[in-house]
């Protein structure tokens, strides 16, 4: 098991790698000239507002009015009985009202979140300038496995009710676990939003094998997101607190030194693919301090180290390179 640090030297070193990110750990498209990069237009569509804004005492007619925006959500048989009375229940289950209302409360002007995602598409357009916008729409979905997904090609769904706060009550009545919870905080929306458009534009391996193939795929999205998204903060990205960031920075050779001593990076076993890149409270073989997904947080520095030690490979290249075993060798990654 890895050994923690006494908390002097934690101190320190923190101290240091905060240091050394703040003077220059750049990657190298930091800053990247947008001046011919047409700004893009983001169609950010409030379904929630829309629905529990109507009045109930007009209630068929209030859907009429907001059908042909929500369509993808209401269909062309929102007027049928059993439909309109599945609504009105929804919208009046004081689950649902405790819901909106913090949606609300959090979210009722999302102008921020639209410049956002307009800054990281023309970001995008920089490197891939065919790549077309989606229509994105949020909504009180009630459901907490996956908060941002397409639903066609052209339309991304935001689950605004997945953004409420570690602490948010119903999380908890729910009984989700606090490691699930603790990633549903808008900090880590706009991470979510383009690692999920980077998923639906880039198929990675068709079938995986080896863990170093799931290390390395999910190590080229998060750098990806550090382009796209620079002023991100890193640890939002993978979903991380800042203690755990700080784990892995301070303990990154010991990670590293525990993958090759016990040759996990061409194994095949699904156990070991499971322990080191799936969702998990912290990782099994290390402190209860260690954030899960290891594996994806290594791949990341693989490929930032490739990135790095590579000048002449452009991001297309990277992107579009299935060869995992060539970007680790060369990585010279060696913490």
């Amino acid at each position: 098991m890895i050994c923690l640090q006494s908390r002097k030297r934690i101190f320190i070193v923190v101290s240091l790698v905060i240091l050394f990110v703040s003077c220059g750990e750049k990657e190298r498209y930091y800053n990247i000239d947008l001046q011919k990069v047409e700004p893009v237009k983001v169609n950010v569509h409030r379904y929630e507002q829309a629905l529990f804004s109507i009045d109930k005492e007009t209630f068929v007619q209030g859907l009429e009015s907001i059908a042909p925006e929500f369509d993808l959500f209401l269909t062309d048989r929102y007027a049928e009985p059993q439909n309109v009375i599945q609504l009105l229940n929804f919208i009046n289950d004081p689950i649902s009202q405790e819901v909106y209302t913090a949606c609300q409360k959090k979210y009722a002007d999302i102008e921020w979140l639209t410049k956002e995602i307009s800054n990281g598409y023309r970001r995008y357009r920089y490197f891939y300038p065919a790549t077309e916008t989606v229509d994105f729409y949020t909504y009180v979905s009630g459901q907490y496995e996956i908060p941002v997904r397409f639903f066609d090609d052209n339309t991304l769904l935001i689950s605004l009710d997945n953004y409420l706060g570690a602490d948010f009550d119903l999380y908890k009545k729910m009984q989700i676990p606090q490691y699930i919870s603790d990633r549903k905080d808008g900090v880590f929306l706009l991470s979510d939003i383009f690692r999920t458009l980077i998923a639906e534009n880039f198929e990675w391996n068709e079938q995986p094998e080896l863990l170093i193939d799931y290390m390395i795929s999910a190590g080229k999205t998060y750098y990806f997101l550090d382009i796209l998204l620079p002023t991100v903060k890193k640890e939002h990205k993978i979903g991380y607190s800042t203690e755990q960031w700080e784990f892995c920075k301070m303990n990154e050779d010991q990670i590293w030194r525990f993958f090759i001593e016990h040759n996990l990076l061409f194994s095949s076993d699904h156990k070991n693919i499971r322990t080191f890149i799936s969702e998990a409270p912290f990782t099994n073989d290390f402190p209860r301090e260690s954030p899960g997904r290891i594996g994806q947080w290594t791949g990341w520095q693989i490929v930032t180290a490739y990135m790095k030690n590579n000048p002449n490979v452009t991001l297309q290249e990277l992107m579009s390179d299935r060869d995992y075993k060539n970007i680790l060798q060369k990585s010279g990654y060696k913490p």
